[in-house]
């Protein structure tokens, strides 16, 4: 500990470089801190304001649960979009008829 002491009262460009260092970890701490914090209150934000209504949807020629939920899907990841399509329309699979109706989540902000 005495050498980096010593090394530090004799050098003092690494002094200011280790200071430059230190304070530059400080800030990069307290902006992921700051960030993680805001984004945090936003999703909070967000879901709380957020009302989710069903449509039916007739199936036409060349529709899939894919092309319904690139559609209606919003930020949501589109595999998990399809398979909610399945659970709320008790589908086995993700084959639809044309013709037929599907209830579709529309998720709105207030």
């Amino acid at each position: 500990m005495r050498n980096l002491a010593n090394t530090l009262k004799s050098r003092p460009v690494l002094k200011r470089i280790i200071l430059l260092n230190m304070a530059l970890i400080v800030i990069l701490f307290c902006t992921f801190a700051f960030s993680t914090i805001t984004t945090a209150k936003h999703t909070q934000a967000a879901q709380r304001n957020t009302q989710t209504t069903y449509e039916s949807v007739r199936i036409t020629g060349g529709d899939s649960l894919w092309s319904i939920a690139q559609e209606y899907r919003g930020i949501e990841p589109t595999e998990d979009f399809v398979e909610e399509l399945m659970v709320i329309n008790n589908l086995s699979s993700d084959h639809i008829q044309s013709g037929s109706y599907i209830l579709v989540p529309v998720t709105s902000v207030l």
